[in-house]
């Protein structure tokens, strides 16, 4: 019985840590901080927005949450999923399933849709923010290669 409660808790123990540790939204991608941009939205905010860039265009959920919101803007979309407090905001998706829909549950690591291309790389940007307030240490919860200064 005490082993069986051990590997109970191993389990558990195993999923926070798996839960809580660094993901990539896309698959190789590198990031780097985007300082300015020519987008104006109110739910952007370009000093704290991370630019992840890929070979490969699926892009996917660095957390599990309710979609709480879908915009499409012009061609491009944006998907905002709210887990507990934390929405993440994943913008300059060029497609996204038909199977992402508002207030359904999506898990983590759940493909979300394909990143924009743009010179031979599809792109995203991400923000996340803890309620209201945004959050400057994004690559906290990112895994990514840091790029280059010069981009």
């Amino acid at each position: 019985m005490q082993l069986r409660l051990f590997k109970v808790f191993l389990f558990l123990l195993s999923g926070i840590f798996y839960s809580q540790s660094k993901q990539q939204p896309m698959k190789d991608c590198i990031c780097y901080t985007n300082a300015d941009s020519t987008l104006s939205k109110p739910y952007y905010n370009p000093a704290h927005s991370l630019v992840i860039k890929s070979k490969k265009p699926k892009v996917f959920s660095l957390s599990g949450g309710r979609v709480s919101k879908i915009i499409k803007d012009n061609n491009l979309y944006t998907i905002i999923i709210q887990s507990n407090n934390l929405f993440y905001i994943y913008s300059n998706l060029a497609f996204i399933p038909k199977k992402i829909k508002m207030d359904k549950y999506i898990r983590k690591n759940k493909w979300l849709g394909n990143g924009s291309l743009l010179k031979n790389n599809y792109s995203i940007e991400l923000q996340i923010y803890n309620k209201t307030n945004i959050l400057s240490d994004i690559k906290k919860y990112v895994k990514c290669t840091e790029a280059p200064q010069s981009r």
